[in-house]
């Protein structure tokens, strides 16, 4: 069976992100997608987002 992970909040919370490891470690073949705000006003300036790239170049 196949599983899908969605989430409004990325990777923000340590629920979220032990539910995400949890996933990757149960399947061989993982796939994975982010899809940001669709709001041109705040793109990249989003605070979720601002919050994964930090946590990402960390």
């Amino acid at each position: 069976m196949n599983k899908l992970l969605l989430t409004a909040y990325g990777f923000s919370t340590p629920k979220i992100i032990n539910v995400a490891q949890k996933m990757i470690q149960e399947n061989k073949i993982t796939k994975a997608c982010i899809i940001s705000t669709s709001w041109p006003k705040e793109k990249e300036k989003h605070p979720q987002m601002q919050k994964i790239k930090k946590i990402s170049s960390a």
